[in-house]
């Protein structure tokens, strides 16, 4: 697991979050679809994982329709708008990309711990 910079996903995922969350959509913004769609593609050029590759892409897809000037009326809801919908299914698309991230943390620092608890390797004699 060595090639995964899991911090770097993470700072990328938390920068998606306060995008989303301080814009509104609902309208053409290029500005905040193209930084998002820069953080998702750098998010999982930080890794190697299928699971966080489709993740990134669902948000992507959501963005587009979230920061247009009409795709977001599709997903209004009785009680909700479809930006507001769209914004709540990319939180929880960054919610389980998060989760996916931690569960790859504590894979890596448990193969850590067990290599840390092999006893070293004797050398046979000549």
């Amino acid at each position: 697991m060595a090639d995964l910079d899991l911090d770097t996903a993470r700072r990328h995922c938390e920068e998606m979050r306060v995008l989303v969350s301080l814009r509104g959509g609902g309208r053409r913004d290029e500005q905040t679809l193209q930084s998002l769609h820069e953080l998702s593609r750098a998010a999982t050029s930080a890794l190697d994982d299928a699971f966080c590759r489709e993740c990134a892409g669902t948000i992507e897809d959501y963005a587009s329709s979230l920061f247009s000037d009409s795709g977001h009326e599709q997903w209004a809801r009785n009680q909700i708008s479809g930006a507001d919908y769209l914004r709540l299914l990319i939180l929880r698309e960054l919610d389980a990309l998060c989760a996916r991230l931690a569960a790859l943390q504590a894979a890596r620092d448990a193969e850590q711990a067990r290599g840390a608890s092999l006893p070293p390797v004797a050398q046979a004699p000549r």
